[in-house]
């Protein structure tokens, strides 16, 4: 085989070893487990949204219920002042006595409606409380499953990477025999083809479009220099022939 030849086959080589690497790649980029990972994290993302949600109604009844009970304490301090005032013997009218008694009455009655409005209070965030402890449950779950994604994703990368690096020595081994204005051509057409710049011609076929050249073409490149570099005239492809 020439040195030309050969040139033109390490071509084809380099194709097989980018072709490798990006299947590498894109096997890497599109794990299954990545897709369970989105899922997971998406699905933690929404039970967080509604926690929070949750979270907020629970923190403004605890913020209604402590100032209620402040209030309660409030006016049970009241009841006590007033009863210590009426039996501390200070007060002798018995009509001021009367309006003391009363206002005991009014107060223990205040107290009444404020113990059933932290009452209602607490039955309204009980059931908000269940809902808080069952999405924490639910995401303890989802947890586990996105660490468990995200373990077999490190795991199968290290695997590709470690493929990667092979393919990666082999190619760039390869390219070093090809001159490098042809390795320039060449990856400026796989920017343009899709990753296949290079395709043999096989009985007439481009390998890279599939399409049958024309007759005279054909036997143009039958003639060609066997160090010209030819291009698909369908494609424009490099064609090793």
């Amino acid at each position: 085989m020439s040195e030309t030849a050969s040139q033109f086959e390490r071509l084809l080589s380099l194709q097989e070893h980018d072709t490798h690497i990006d299947q590498l790649q894109h096997r890497r980029a599109t794990l299954p487990e990545r897709t369970d990972l989105a899922e997971a994290e998406k699905s933690l993302a929404e039970l967080e949204a509604e926690a929070n949600g949750i979270q907020g109604k629970l923190d403004a009844v605890g913020r209604d219920q402590k100032r209620r009970e402040d209030e309660v304490a409030s006016v049970e301090a009241k009841i006590v002042e007033i009863n210590d005032t009426m039996y501390g013997g200070g007060v002798t009218s018995p009509r001021e006595l009367q309006t003391m008694q009363e206002e005991i009455e009014s107060l223990r009655r205040r107290n009444a409606t404020i113990e059933d409005e932290i009452i209602e209070l607490m039955e309204y965030a009980e059931p908000l409380q269940a809902d808080l402890v069952s999405l924490r449950a639910r995401r303890d779950v989802l947890d586990g499953s996105a660490q468990e994604a995200l373990a077999k994703i490190a795991e199968q990368e290290v695997e590709i990477d470690a493929d990667l690096v092979v393919v990666e020595a082999e190619r760039n081994e390869v390219a070093s025999g090809i001159p490098a204005e042809v390795v320039e051509m060449y990856d400026g057409l796989r920017k343009s083809f899709a990753g296949v710049a290079v395709a043999r011609l096989e009985h007439g076929t481009c390998g890279g479009c599939h399409l049958v050249l024309p007759a005279a073409e054909i036997d143009r490149l039958r003639h060609a220099p066997p160090d010209e570099v030819v291009h698909c005239e369908e494609c424009g492809r490099l064609l090793v022939h």
